[in-house]
């Protein structure tokens, strides 16, 4: 009889373990599929990914920099631009169509997300415009004078 519970506590074992195994490679595949790579100008014309970055036309990547100025391009229609992204040695020609972020602008951080044609042109299929992380609060002064209500109403009503 103990021989019996022995083997069936290492086949259980054994299956718990496969099934662990398995579970594990497909969290990693799906996941693998669905990363989105960071990229500058850079390091797709010179750093170490530049070489299988511009073989494989077609993978979706999402490309950072600064929008240089003087380099923005609108069509007739209004929904395709033109502009180029650099970082601090290397830039690239982006083309998008459609609408753009509000905060989108010449000298701006952006974030396009696209493919690579084979004559390094950048397609992107959605921008993402960066803003300025510094952060600074209104005086309290400032805050007091640009009230357009009374300090003690709530929802127009005087409080009670």
């Amino acid at each position: 009889m103990s021989r019996i519970r022995c083997k069936n506590k290492w086949t259980l074992i054994l299956f718990i373990s496969a099934g662990i195994m398995i579970s594990s490679f497909l969290l990693i595949y799906i996941a693998g599929k669905n990363i989105n790579y960071f990229y500058t100008p850079y390091d797709i014309f010179h750093g170490e990914k530049s070489l299988s970055l511009q073989s494989k036309s077609g993978v979706s990547f999402r490309l950072g920099g600064m929008v240089k100025r003087n380099s923005i391009y609108r069509s007739a229609d209004g929904l395709t631009i033109a502009f180029i992204i650099y970082d601090d040695s290397a830039e690239i020609k982006v083309n998008y169509q459609g609408i753009l972020p509000d905060l989108f602008k010449e000298g701006q951080g952006v974030v396009a997300q696209g493919t690579l044609s084979e004559n390094n042109i950048f397609y992107a299929t959605q921008i993402l415009a960066k803003h300025n992380a510094d952060y600074a609060p209104h005086t309290s002064a400032d805050s007091e004078n640009s009230r357009s209500y009374a300090p003690n109403t709530f929802y127009g009503r005087a409080a009670q």
